[in-house]
């Protein structure tokens, strides 16, 4: 869920900043609903976070990695601060 999430933000973030020239303004309306999503995985995250060190139990697993990229385009890209409204998500990214 939340490489989907993020994907749609990023994707629209790379198009508003034209980094990809040719393909129009991004849209919108699919990055305000892209937010409001990511907020819902985020939130859900942070109450499995809240009983466990990471995603999958308490050891470092392929399913925390496979959120990294994306987590640090976010990061890059000015969304660090939705991090901090999950403590226990802020946690996770930090020690992934």
């Amino acid at each position: 869920m939340f490489v989907k999430m993020t994907t749609g933000v990023l994707r629209s973030l790379f198009l508003s900043l034209n980094i990809v020239k040719g393909l129009g303004d991004p849209d919108r309306v699919r990055v305000a609903q892209a937010g409001v999503d990511l907020n819902t995985v985020l939130g859900v995250y942070d109450q499995i976070l809240a009983k466990r060190k990471y995603l999958a139990g308490n050891d470092l697993s392929l399913v925390d990695l496979f959120h990294l990229p994306n987590g640090a385009a976010l990061t890059i890209f000015g969304y660090a601060e939705m991090f901090k409204r999950y403590p226990n998500v802020d946690r996770w990214f930090a020690a992934s």
